[in-house]
């Protein structure tokens, strides 16, 4: 299991709840996750950690994310290479739904790094913290069409390698708790992600759908982006996606 960082942001507190979930199962997990020197994840857990060093954080941003693309590519490639039914989950969000910046969408499924921050730092007649949702909306939106559109390629289901996403909703995890703890915070919260149940996700609630695309039990479904959100999705596109 591959996860971006050791702190506690969404992505890391997923990989986390999936790694456990598909040890509990019974599959033999190890956890790695990139982080600098001197950093530990976050909390403990009960499947075993590697951590990968990468380019420390003062050098240029090419190279930074260069290194990051290796450090995955370097623990990826031989797990997919020895596994029997090799698999692919990668986590996007229902932000891909909001109003998005579709240059920006466009530059980072080009895989043009530098054009997707230009137009991130552009100067417009929107608030900054307006500009905020519409540019992480963008990447998320291109999560999922990478997603969709790489899946079906012969290097992947043709060579056996499933890859699938989810998209979750309001997840409780250590950077939405602040807000969720207060009346306004939960209303900002409700405003920009309805959901037609009463209580916001625990990462557990999705555990098991990432541990299912991840496993062999999984032997269909390609290029998948189901939304684990309860209920944005059809608020926000109801049937019309039919």
């Amino acid at each position: 299991m591959l996860t971006y960082s050791v702190k506690p942001r969404g992505g890391v507190v997923h990989a986390i709840e999936v790694s456990e979930a598909l040890a509990r199962r019974g599959h033999e997990v190890e956890l790695m996750a990139l982080a600098r020197p001197g950093e530990q994840l976050f909390r403990s857990t009960t499947v075993p950690v590697r951590l990968v060093r990468h380019t420390p954080l003062d050098a240029p941003f090419d190279l930074r994310i260069e290194a990051m693309l290796e450090a995955y590519a370097e623990g990826l490639r031989p797990l997919l290479s020895r596994g029997d039914a090799p698999r692919v989950v990668i986590v996007s969000s229902s932000a891909s739904l909001g109003s998005h910046d579709e240059a920006i969408a466009a530059a980072c499924l080009d895989g043009d790094e530098n054009r997707a921050r230009l137009l991130a730092a552009a100067d417009t007649e929107d608030d900054a913290n307006a500009r905020l949702g519409p540019i992480y909306a963008a990447t998320k939106r291109a999560v999922s069409r990478w997603i969709r559109r790489t899946a079906p390629r012969v290097e992947w289901a043709g060579a056996g390698i499933l890859l699938n996403g989810v998209a979750p909703g309001l997840v409780v995890t250590p950077m939405t708790a602040p807000m969720l703890a207060t009346p306004e915070g939960r209303d900002v919260l409700a405003r920009a992600v309805p959901r037609a149940v009463a209580d916001p996700a625990q990462p557990r609630d999705l555990a098991l759908l990432l541990a299912f695309l991840a496993s062999p039990d999984n032997r269909y479904l390609v290029g998948q982006v189901p939304f684990c959100d309860g209920g944005t999705d059809v608020i926000v596109r109801g049937d019309a996606f039919f």
